[in-house]
């Protein structure tokens, strides 16, 4: 299978797979595919999740290199190393001007080397079917651009077409002679940094404070619509529904709940979030990143209000700041989760 072939995936803590069954439906019997998703020459695309350390904010200075391909953007300082930066949409042969300019860098490792590739931004996180992908039709991969994509994810019965990268095809020789020196690692560093890390967390801003929230959770990241429809049924809590699609997704404010003011910001942001059989979108003001949080940046949380089920841990952030860990799981009460359920159901058969 395609999907057996792309997916290396690192072991899961007991408590990892649970907060993963908690938020995501019931898992069918055939095997699935972790993939990071995002948007570049305004196509989405997608890598293996386990080939993806992080995806952060294009910074405001890039050092860039002479006499390049335009692929190639540049180098910045990246935990302690020279992360050199590829734009991908013209290492694919799109347009740079579909869709807009880059906001986000994912982190990759392809050949031994880490790199970012520049995309316009980032999608969602998805556990794919594997039999939702297909490989690339012979015929096509001839060509160098579809060359660097190895197969396709047909979701939502074929309207959402993704592209899965060959991570290892996105170099040419020309590219190769701009990175720079690989760094040697012994077998053992390399697994203790596997046994080190932790699953990925969904960095989110609310007001001044950060929140993770564990990246399997999140369905889909969405820019939140001028105009939210209220329903008439619709809880008190709910700020109103979104159509994403086709479905309507109630749309739901946590920044009172956590004590945060309503800041007036156009990177505002929707994060769907599926919890067992509900979906539902949290509004956030910013999407910072994604990032492989390491074991030992992580505690417990003090007991000191109702909300430590909410906040489980907490994350020591490597700017200094403390970033709270939200269990996917205690986001709505029983009784929220009563109301959406019944609100989802009646909005489907009217």
């Amino acid at each position: 299978m395609v999907g057996l072939a792309l997916r290396q995936a690192p072991a899961r803590t007991a408590a990892t797979r649970a907060r993963m069954i908690a938020t995501k439906e019931q898992a069918s019997e055939a095997a699935t595919l972790d993939l990071i998703s995002f948007v570049a020459g305004g196509q989405e695309f997608a890598l293996p999740l386990d080939q993806v350390s992080e995806v952060v904010a294009v910074p405001a200075e890039i050092s860039r290199l002479p006499d390049v391909d335009r692929a190639v953007l540049g180098t910045v300082e990246h935990r302690g190393e020279l992360l050199p930066i590829l734009v991908l949409a013209p290492l694919l042969g799109l347009s740079e001007d579909v869709g807009g300019r880059p906001t986000r860098i994912v982190v990759a490792t392809m050949r031994g080397h880490r790199i970012g590739l520049a995309v316009t931004s980032m999608r969602s996180v998805l556990a794919v079917d594997e039999a939702d992908v297909d490989p690339v039709p012979t015929v096509i991969a001839r060509r160098a651009s579809e060359a660097r994509i190895q197969a396709i994810a047909r979701l939502e019965g074929g309207r959402r077409l993704i592209s899965i990268l060959a991570a290892d095809q996105l170099f040419t020789e020309a590219l190769m002679t701009h990175m720079p020196e690989r760094r040697d690692e012994r077998p053992e560093d390399v697994a203790e940094m596997a046994t080190e890390a932790t699953e990925p967390f969904l960095i989110v801003r609310l007001g001044t404070q950060n929140f993770g929230l564990p990246a399997m959770a999140v369905d889909e990241i969405v820019r939140v619509p001028d105009v939210l429809t209220r329903l008439p049924k619709a809880p008190g809590f709910v700020e109103g529904v979104m159509n994403l699609r086709g479905h309507a997704i109630p749309v739901i404010d946590q920044r009172r709940r956590f004590g945060e003011t309503e800041q007036a910001d156009t990177r505002r942001r929707a994060v769907v979030v599926r919890l067992r059989s509900l979906k539902a979108a949290f509004i956030v003001d910013e999407v910072t990143e994604i990032r492989r949080l390491e074991a030992s940046s992580v505690s417990p949380a003090p007991s000191i209000s109702d909300e430590t089920r909410l906040f489980d841990r907490t994350a020591m952030m490597p700017d200094g700041s403390i970033a709270l860990l939200i269990e996917p799981a205690e986001l709505l009460d029983g009784t929220e989760r009563d109301l959406l359920t019944a609100l989802q159901t009646d909005t489907a058969t009217s």
